[in-house]
């Protein structure tokens, strides 16, 4: 392949890109909403592990200059979300008393390691959604905080329904969406201060997708 092949495909890439990560995407979301809801919803709860890991590559190959700041707030992310994920699962102190199962795939100490992945992916796209929105960094956070807390209310009782987590006391304590809503703070002011005002054309169609397949599979019937 030549350099100007090389070239041409650079920029069909970068002219195509939003367009083709958008329908992956919608198709991968749309497909596992209907398997979830099918008699073979077994099949597709094992695919979580992966479908979370491609919802993060695409997420990510849209981050406009996606440097070392960015790397590092989303770095950031992942660790401190898997750290805090394992001080409440071992204490019950932080979200309240919970574990998890084997179905999010691998596990270090009891927490799977894309619980980490999952707390960077979701912090990247509302920081990316509302960062160049709103204004101060602070306004900015508390409103991200609300609408990741927000989203965990609606993605608790399909997790419990699927067994991903499940509560000693069958539902999530408030001290759940307390916790939730501090550390989705924090994490989203340290991120505007490591990497201030990301762009992302597919942050929102992310958080937009993910909230409706929580919504609809949340119909259900247990």
């Amino acid at each position: 392949m030549t350099s100007e092949q090389v070239f041409v495909l650079r920029v069909q890439w970068e002219r195509y890109r939003f367009p083709f990560t958008l329908a992956l995407l919608c198709i991968f979301y749309g497909v596992g909403t209907v398997g979830i809801l099918s008699p073979h919803s077994e099949l597709f709860v094992q695919l979580t592990f992966a479908n979370l890991v491609l919802t993060a590559v695409l997420l990510l190959s849209n981050a406009a200059g996606f440097g070392v700041r960015g790397v590092m707030a989303f770095a950031l992310s992942v660790s401190v979300g898997f750290f805090v994920e394992l001080l409440g699962v071992k204490t019950g102190v932080i979200f309240g008393a919970y574990y998890y199962t084997e179905r999010l795939g691998p596990r270090l100490l009891e927490v799977p390691l894309v619980i980490g992945l999952n707390w960077a992916l979701l912090v990247h796209a509302t920081h990316a959604w509302l960062s160049e929105r709103l204004r101060p960094r602070t306004f900015m956070a508390a409103v991200g905080a609300t609408v990741m807390t927000s989203f965990d209310w609606v993605m608790e009782p399909v997790a419990i329904r699927l067994r991903f987590w499940l509560w000693q006391a069958d539902v999530p304590p408030l001290r759940n969406y307390v916790a939730w809503w501090g550390l989705s703070f924090l994490l989203l002011l340290a991120s505007d201060r490591i990497s201030p005002r990301p762009k992302n054309r597919l942050a929102r169609w992310v958080l937009a997708v993910m909230l409706l397949f929580f919504a609809i599979t949340g119909v259900k019937d247990p």
